[in-house]
């Protein structure tokens, strides 16, 4: 916590119809676990061949620590419901990272809340912890994480056959990114000075 307060990194992020607050392993409760045993949520995602329980989720959210780890709960701005997670991982030398959403609230599946939640991420990690680039796979199958990379400005920099097993055969890992340039002509910002490291 020491850490946090002496970076300033935001504990609270908005865009849109939500609102991003810090996960603690305080803050696990019921519906995380929910939805992570759930298969219709975690349908596409690796920690389905995981079992879950409250203990095995706060050790998880533990592992972020808020200074290269992050994770989010994502809330409805109206309601102030939690309805998913955000989670993002920095490599400091390098400056760039990787991001991961789940709503796990069915019925905000429909609506602007996944977009949203990214939205406010990628202002965090490339205005605030001045990431470089963002970038992350996922599966063909995977229609709807697919469209909202490409509807994000992401570009579709690689493919690799027959990577991630799903839906009773192997399905390809599709690769996107968005350096900070483009997210920032996006979003009509500056783009920020970016620190070198301090070594080669």
């Amino acid at each position: 916590m020491g850490n946090t307060v002496k970076l300033g990194y935001a504990e609270r992020l908005e865009e849109g119809a939500v609102v991003l607050k810090r996960l603690t392993p305080q803050d696990v409760g019921e519906d995380y676990l929910r939805w992570m045993n759930d298969p219709d949520v975690t349908h596409y995602l690796q920690a389905r061949f995981e079992t879950h329980t409250l203990d095995t989720l706060k050790a998880f959210i533990a592992g972020f620590d808020h200074v290269d780890r992050f994770a989010f709960g994502i809330h409805d701005r109206e309601s102030d419901l939690r309805i998913g997670t955000f989670t993002l991982r920095v490599n400091p030398n390098h400056r760039f990272s990787s991001i991961g959403y789940l709503i796990g609230e069915k019925d905000y599946w429909r609506g602007s809340y996944a977009i949203d939640a990214c939205r406010a991420g990628l202002d965090f990690i490339f205005f605030e912890r001045l990431v470089r680039r963002v970038t992350e796979p996922t599966t063909e199958n995977h229609l709807a994480s697919n469209f909202n990379f490409k509807r994000l400005g992401f570009q579709l920099v690689a493919q690799i056959p027959d990577m991630f097993w799903g839906e009773g055969r192997y399905q390809a890992a599709t690769y996107w990114s968005i350096g900070i340039e483009d997210w920032a002509a996006k979003r009509s910002r500056l783009v920020p000075e970016i620190p070198y490291p301090d070594r080669d």
